[in-house]
C-alpha cells in the first residue's frame, strides 16, 4: 500500500471533449510524459458525457457545472458561450441588436448530447433561450465553425473554440450584451481520500498547465 502511493508510475486514463482534448488537454499530457517517464496514458476524447466509474476512466477535464457527486473536482478556469458569425455575413444581413433579431438570420446548428438545442442567452440578469431553426445542422463543431467562416450564418460555440478566429477578425461575436454566464472548466477524478501517486501526479500537472491559460481565463 505504501508503494502504491509513493512513486508516480502506471497507466492513467483521461477523457475530455474531442476539440478541447486535442487543443488544450493533449499538449499538457505531452509535457507530462517528459516529467513522469514511468506514467503511461490513454485518452478518450469524445463529444459525449463519459461515465467515469462505468467506463473505467481515471480523470476527466469537463466543461460544466459539477453536480453533487462522489467525484473530486478542481476548477482550472472557465469558457464563454458565444454566438458568432463572419463579419462579411453580418455586413450583408445586419448585426442583431436583441435576441428577437436572430429570427431574421440564418442559423448553423451544432448537435451535442450534452448541450441542448436552444441557445442560452441572458437579458438583464435573467436567463432566456432562443430556439434556432437552422438550415444547416452538424454534429461536429469544426463544421459549424467552418460554415460560419464561409458566411453561412450565426452559430453558437465556446470561446476557446474560436479564439484564433476572433483574434484574426475572421469571426465576430454576436449579441455580446446578452451573453450568458461562463461555464467552469474542471479537472475531475474519482479517487477519494488518499489518492494514488499516479493520479495525483496527472491531476496536479493538468491543474498547473491549464490554470492561467488565456483561453480559460474568463471571469465568473
Amino acid at each position: 500500500a505504501a508503494g502504491l502511493h509513493a512513486a508516480p508510475k502506471g497507466n492513467v486514463s483521461v477523457t475530455g471533449s474531442a476539440l478541447f482534448g486535442r487543443k488544450i488537454v493533449a499538449p499538457a499530457l505531452f509535457s507530462l510524459m517528459d516529467a513522469y517517464p514511468e506514467i503511461s496514458l490513454s485518452t478518450m476524447f469524445v463529444d459525449r458525457v463519459v461515465h467515469m466509474v462505468d467506463e473505467g476512466i481515471d480523470i476527466a477535464v469537463r466543461i460544466a457545472e459539477m453536480p453533487d457527486s462522489s467525484l473530486m473536482a478542481v476548477r482550472v478556469g472557465a469558457v464563454r458561450r458565444l454566438l458568432c458569425a463572419a463579419p462579411d455575413y453580418l455586413d450583408r444581413h445586419g448585426r442583431p441588436t436583441c435576441p428577437g433579431d436572430l429570427r431574421d438570420h440564418q442559423a448553423i446548428g451544432f448537435t451535442n448530447p450534452s448541450v441542448g438545442a436552444g441557445w442560452a442567452l441572458q437579458n438583464n440578469g435573467k436567463p432566456i433561450t432562443f430556439d434556432p431553426q437552422p438550415r444547416l445542422t452538424t454534429n461536429t463543431v469544426d463544421v459549424a465553425i467552418a460554415a460560419a467562416l464561409a458566411g453561412r450564418g450565426i452559430t453558437r460555440v465556446l470561446s476557446y473554440q474560436i479564439a484564433e478566429h476572433l483574434e484574426a477578425g475572421t469571426l465576430e461575436i454576436v449579441l455580446p450584451g446578452f451573453e450568458p454566464p461562463p461555464v467552469p472548466v474542471q479537472v475531475v477524478h474519482r479517487e477519494a481520500g488518499l489518492v494514488s501517486a499516479r493520479i495525483r501526479a496527472v491531476v496536479d500537472h493538468l491543474v498547473d498547465n491549464l490554470r492561467g491559460l488565456p483561453v480559460l481565463s474568463v471571469a465568473s
